[in-house]
């Protein structure tokens, strides 16, 4: 074989472009690695997030349905409350009505 100058420049060319395209292909396969765990990453993430997001939902119904249940007690209680002061009232004017006919009744009978 014949060994000229041209030629071992080119294949020296050759051997340098061979390393560069290398070095490029690794700094690509690193950056695929550092994509792929990124995309790991932020799949957990979206998967907790999902997650979190779930748990606030069955929170908040639970939250609503309680807060539905003090409202009907509430309901309840104010209804009772109103009948209560209705009595009351009732019974405070029968009692204003009917306290001096008591008052003279004991006044008249009483020994003097």
């Amino acid at each position: 074989m014949v060994s000229d100058n041209s030629t071992n420049i080119r294949l020296e060319n050759v051997e340098r472009a061979v390393g560069q395209l290398s070095d490029r292909v690794g700094d690509i396969a690193k950056f695929m690695e550092r994509l792929v765990s990124i995309e790991e990453r932020n799949g957990f993430m979206i998967q907790k997030h999902d997650e979190l997001k779930e748990s606030f939902k069955e929170s908040i119904a639970t939250l609503t349905a309680n807060q539905v249940a003090t409202d009907q007690k509430v309901s309840a209680l104010q209804e009772k409350m109103i009948r209560m002061m209705a009595i009351f009232s009732v019974i405070a004017a029968a009692t204003s009505f009917v306290a001096p006919y008591l008052v003279k009744a004991l006044m008249t009978g009483a020994p003097s």
